[in-house]
């Protein structure tokens, strides 16, 4: 696990372990898969603020996975994602959670809360990370943290540029490690994430 946290809505970035067989595990992703009905929003400021819960882990698949986050996007931007959006953002997330089998409680890119329900991690009792009710607010957690604080890595997603996106995130501090750092653990998951969303005809 690399050595990094952050504070005030960002992530605490994990080690990328690569998966074997990933591309298989997403090929349905997003062919002909309808998305869930959009959720209400998480509970972060209704008076349970500051209250902590257990870090219990919420895995997911890679195909749920990319349903959730492609929704998420759509939702955000009107638009469905492209094949390079898509890949660049599951990359990310995968990076996050292990390939979604570290992701705690529902939080999709280990963000951290000042405010809001949040849960510690055993390895990291100083940061206190978001807790979500349900998949798809934390996937849109994540899409939404993108397009309103990280403009910059926003407008990159389907750039097909992965040390340009890592550093567009590194210039608002969403990572602790170095941009060369990140870029290699993106590497690790966008290429074969990149050949799926291809396959599946995303434009």
């Amino acid at each position: 696990m690399y050595p990094l946290s952050a504070e005030n809505g960002t992530p605490r970035m994990n080690r990328a372990l690569v998966v074997g067989g990933a591309a298989a595990l997403v090929l349905l992703a997003f062919s002909g898969a309808r998305r869930a009905p959009r959720a209400v929003r998480g509970v972060l400021d209704d008076g349970r603020s500051g209250v902590e819960g257990p870090a219990t882990l919420t895995p997911t698949s890679h195909t749920e996975a990319f349903r959730l986050l492609g929704g998420a996007f759509e939702d955000a931007s009107g638009t469905r994602p492209s094949a390079d959006a898509l890949a660049m953002l599951a990359a990310q997330s995968a990076v996050e959670t292990a390939g979604w089998k570290k992701m705690h409680r529902w939080n999709f890119g280990n963000i951290t809360t000042k405010t809001g329900p949040f849960f510690r991690l055993v390895n990291d009792t100083a940061h206190k990370y978001r807790i979500y009710q349900s998949a798809e607010d934390g996937a849109r957690a994540l899409v939404e943290l993108l397009r309103d604080h990280y403009p910059e890595a926003w407008r990159l997603l389907g750039a097909d540029d992965v040390r340009t996106y890592a550093e567009a995130l590194k210039s608002r501090g969403y990572y602790e490690a170095s941009p060369a750092e990140y870029a290699i653990a993106l590497r690790s998951w966008y290429p074969s994430f990149r050949a799926v969303t291809q396959g599946q005809g995303n434009a």
